[in-house]
C-alpha cells in the first residue's frame, strides 16, 4: 500500500470545508426554526395568560356579585331590627348598589380586553364563547344592580338575588374549563 498523495489531501480539505459550511449553514437554520418556535410558543403563553387576565376580571365580578346579594339580604334583616340597631347597619355599611356597579366595571374590562386584544386564530373560537358569557354575566349584573338599587328590600328581592348569584356562579366552570383548553 502507498501512502495517499497530495491529490487524496486537497480533496479531504474541500470536503472538510464543505461539511463545515454545510454544518455552520444547518446550525443558523437551526436556530431560526428554534427562535421561530420560542416565539411562537411565548405568544401562545401570553395570549393565555391574556385569557386567564379576563378569568380573574370575572372572578373579581363574582365576589363583588357575592358581596351585592349578602348585603341585599343584611339589610333585608336588618330592616325589621329595633330603630338604633337598624340605622347602623343601614348607615354603617356599604351599599349593594356599590358592590353591583363595581362587578359590571370588571364585566366591562374584561369584554374590553376580550373586544379590543388581536387575537390569533388559534384563539378566536375560545374568545368568541367567552365574549358570550361576559355578555351573558352582565346582563345577570344589570339584574342584580335593579335590585341593589332600592332603598327597601323584600324577601322576592333576596330570593331573587341569591338566583342570580348562582346563575352567576355556573359560569365558573364553564369559563376556567374554555381558558384551561386553550391554545
Amino acid at each position: 500500500m502507498s501512502a495517499p498523495g497530495p491529490e487524496s489531501a486537497t480533496a479531504s480539505k474541500k470536503y472538510r470545508e464543505k461539511l463545515i459550511a454545510v454544518a455552520v449553514i444547518a446550525f443558523f437554520i437551526g436556530l431560526g426554526l428554534g427562535a421561530l418556535l420560542i416565539d411562537t410558543v411565548a405568544k401562545d403563553k401570553y395570549y393565555k395568560a391574556l385569557l386567564w387576565d379576563v378569568y380573574d376580571y370575572y372572578v373579581i365580578g363574582m365576589r363583588d356579585m357575592e358581596a351585592a346579594a349578602d348585603l341585599v339580604k343584611a339589610n333585608y334583616y336588618t330592616q325589621h331590627l329595633q330603630d338604633p340597631y337598624r340605622r347602623m347597619w343601614i348607615l354603617d355599611g356599604p351599599s349593594p348598589k356599590f358592590y353591583a356597579e363595581d362587578a359590571m366595571k370588571q364585566m366591562d374590562k374584561a369584554l374590553e380586553m376580550l373586544t379590543e386584544t388581536d387575537w390569533p386564530e388559534g384563539f378566536r373560537d375560545e374568545v368568541s364563547q367567552l365574549q358570550t358569557y361576559i355578555t351573558e354575566l352582565r346582563q345577570l349584573v344589570l339584574k342584580m344592580q335593579e335590585i341593589a338599587s332600592k332603598n327597601t328590600y323584600t324577601s322576592s328581592d333576596v330570593d331573587r338575588a341569591e338566583s342570580i348569584l348562582d346563575s352567576f356562579h355556573d359560569y365558573n366552570s364553564k369559563i376556567h374549563d374554555l381558558i384551561k383548553g386553550a391554545p
